[in-house]
């Protein structure tokens, strides 16, 4: 978690031989110090994402999956499931306030949700830092206005658990409100399988990780990538494929 230790490093990475770089940036302004550090090695960047301007085709890579699609996957299992309702009140549950995937997973979410016809009420909307105890915190302090809530959209999978410790706390039936996150961590798959968890969005890491190591041999190779699964137009962007995980499939997301 230092990101002077991390540039040190990529130099010593290039001093070395080393002939591409995977990275997870520790801070995300420090990009362009990374890549001065690196010097003509490609970089390809994994779960946090640099500021575009930082990013460039066949050199400096991100590979991940698309945050607005989580976000997306979620809203429209919401509307899926409460169609019959004309308002909906939401709690949405953010992630870090800096990191590079809660503003497009909220703002995915939303899109979705105010594009329905339906009258949305956002009833209660903070960062929860992807903390179970905040989570759980925030909850029990929206359930003390003694307002409603239908759904609860939340950045990840972590704060969805909190939130529903939360409910069980209160006395609220966690199958009374659609509940959705984000990662299908094993906390959140067995809550799936348990009937208090609806939805989750699996973000595979391993197809991930996969990725970026095609990406780092490829350029390594002084080929391009454009050609190469799941790239993007921009030429710099490689995107995984977000899945759908909800009670129908979860046992095969469950180690």
């Amino acid at each position: 978690e230092s990101a002077e230790k991390q540039v040190e490093q990529v130099k010593n990475a290039k001093e070395q031989g080393y002939t591409a770089i995977i990275c997870r940036l520790v801070d995300t302004d420090t990009a362009l110090q990374i890549e001065r550090a690196a010097g003509d090695l490609p970089i390809i960047f994994v779960n946090s994402c640099p500021d575009e301007q930082y990013l460039e085709a066949d050199k400096y890579i991100y590979v991940a999956s698309d945050e607005n699609v989580a976000g997306t996957y979620q809203a429209e299992y919401v509307l899926d499931k409460l169609s019959s309702k004309d308002e909906i009140n939401v709690m949405i549950l953010k992630g870090e306030k800096a990191h590079s995937a809660t503003k497009p997973r909220t703002d995915a979410a939303k899109t979705v949700l105010n594009a329905s016809g339906k009258k949305i009420n956002y009833v209660f909307e903070d960062y929860a830092d992807w903390s179970p105890e905040l989570g759980k915190e925030y909850f029990e302090i929206f359930h003390s206005t003694g307002k409603d809530v239908d759904c609860i959209i939340s950045n990840n999978d972590s704060m969805a658990v909190g939130a529903i410790e939360g409910m069980e706390e209160c006395g609220v039936d966690p199958s009374s409100v659609i509940v959705c996150g984000i990662d299908a961590t094993t906390d959140g798959c067995q809550l799936v399988k348990d009937g208090k968890m609806d939805f989750t969005v699996c973000q595979n890491a391993v197809n991930q990780g996969n990725a970026a190591v095609d990406v780092a041999v490829m350029l390594s190779q002084g080929k391009s990538i454009k050609d190469y699964s799941g790239v993007a137009d921009t030429g710099y962007q490689v995107w995984v494929d977000f899945e759908k995980v909800d009670s129908s499939n979860v046992d095969s997301y469950m180690n």
